[in-house]
């Protein structure tokens, strides 16, 4: 798919690898903004549920800033109506590569944090615990797939 857009626009590559780098410039402060919220939440007494509380708020931040990236993408007006399409599906694949990163960074912090540590169930999410956080992952992840998919920003 990428190869197509790749021999219709010599722009489009370029798109994508500055889109591509944009997106991995995101995910440095997203995973200090996890930090920071953790930090925050257990400074305020707010352990229970904090691992599923700040990886849903990265993950929206993340989602949010990625629609930024779509309508830049969009106003431009250079790709066809195919192209968008092909370009799309990438992005989006992309997006979930990024948030397979984040989820992976959320657990492997926590596990190390000496502050998570007395909080075992954030410190070490039990497989039910853990399931519930991803499945609402998805959820959002799914959600925001179907919007951007029909959303008139990549019309």
């Amino acid at each position: 798919m990428v190869e197509k857009m790749t021999q219709s626009k010599s722009g489009t590559t370029s798109q994508m690898h500055t889109i591509g780098d944009s997106l991995s410039r995101l995910i440095p402060g997203l995973q200090r903004e996890y930090n920071r919220g953790i930090n925050r939440d257990l400074s305020r007494g707010q352990s229970e549920g904090v691992f599923a509380r700040q990886l849903l708020a990265v993950e929206k931040q993340l989602l949010e800033q990625a629609i930024d990236l779509v309508e830049q993408v969009s106003a431009d007006g250079q790709l066809s109506s195919e192209e968008k399409l092909q370009w799309l599906a990438w992005y989006i694949e992309q997006i979930g590569v990024y948030k397979d990163t984040l989820i992976e960074y959320a657990l492997r912090f926590n596990r190390s944090s000496c502050a998570l540590s007395n909080f075992k169930q954030e410190h070490l999410p039990s497989g039910e615990y853990l399931s519930e956080v991803l499945t609402n992952i998805e959820l959002s992840w799914q959600a925001w797939c179907t919007n951007i998919q029909g959303s008139d920003k990549v019309a």
